[in-house]
């Protein structure tokens, strides 16, 4: 058997305009037209508004119909087909353009349905078809958009920004975050305030009692004195003596320990005063002494 496809479908090449007479952006028009990509662009706005649908309830829903027909229009056909065209004249030579016409019209090579017949394929009355191979501008289109072939692939990659939401999903991370500084930062204060407080409160309540401790000091000296004046007359006993001196030796340890606790709060007001802020990374950038009395 043998493939007959000739007389009919040759005359079609002599019949031919040649396109590069054309501008590129008409030749990028025809081809356009012609691999029909404004089917293929019909669908985008649908499949924009579907891809919305899983924000509903996260979003207003006016903001979602704004987005929805901003779409409509945005992805229109008639909006993308200027830049498309565009892109096609740009990006591909006139030659190139011509040949993807040609093929798609089938004016270079063989076109259209071959015939196969059986015997030598010469004469038809003794030579009956026995099968057809699938040919011509139809049959192309057929095999383009339905993948028939694996090595020819087509892609349209469209970006178009929504809005500002990137720039404000930002504004507002930067406000929450300023608000958790300045929380922080009231925090850190209160701290602040609350040690060197309680320190100043230790200082006063220690220095009172050192007071107390000096004045039952004193006490108990002018009472040791007065045992041993009656003692001396015969008016008291040795052991009222002892026991007043006992009492002084106690005032004084009191009192020993009154200006101790004292000078330990002085020394911890001091530490809070100089290493808290150290510690909490805070910077002091004039600072005023003071003595406390």
């Amino acid at each position: 058997m043998k493939l007959l496809s000739r007389a009919a479908l040759a005359a079609t090449a002599i019949l031919s305009v040649p396109a590069t007479a054309q501008t590129p952006l008409e030749l990028a028009e025809r081809l356009y037209e012609r691999a029909a990509i404004a089917a293929q662009l019909a669908p985008i706005p649908a499949q924009f508004a579907q891809g919305l649908e899983p924000y509903r309830g996260k979003m207003p829903d006016e903001v979602i119909a704004a987005l929805v027909e901003g779409g409509k229009k945005s992805f229109a056909e008639e909006a993308l087909r200027g830049g498309i065209v565009s892109d096609i004249a740009r990006k591909m030579k006139p030659d190139d353009i011509v040949k993807t016409l040609d093929w798609l019209d089938g004016l270079v090579g063989l076109g259209g349905t071959q015939l196969i017949r059986a015997g030598t394929g010469v004469g038809q009355a003794n030579n009956p078809i026995t099968g057809t191979v699938p040919g011509g501008y139809g049959d192309a289109l057929s095999s383009l958009w339905g993948a028939g072939f694996p090595r020819w692939t087509v892609q349209l990659n469209v970006s178009y920004p929504l809005g500002n939401s990137s720039q404000e999903v930002n504004v507002a991370r930067s406000k929450i975050q300023l608000n958790q500084a300045s929380a922080q930062m009231r925090q850190v204060e209160l701290q602040i305030a609350t040690e060197v407080t309680n320190a100043a409160v230790a200082v006063q309540s220690n220095i009172e009692r050192v007071q107390a401790a000096v004045s039952a000091r004193e006490l108990a000296q002018q009472q040791l004195e007065a045992e041993r004046s009656k003692f001396q007359v015969g008016m008291s006993t040795n052991y009222l003596v002892i026991q007043a001196q006992r009492d002084l030796a106690t005032a004084q340890n009191n009192e020993l320990q009154a200006i101790l606790n004292y000078r330990n709060s002085l020394v911890e007001l001091d530490r809070l005063q100089q290493t808290t802020l150290q510690n909490l990374n805070v910077t002091v950038v004039g600072t005023a002494t003071s003595a406390i009395r």
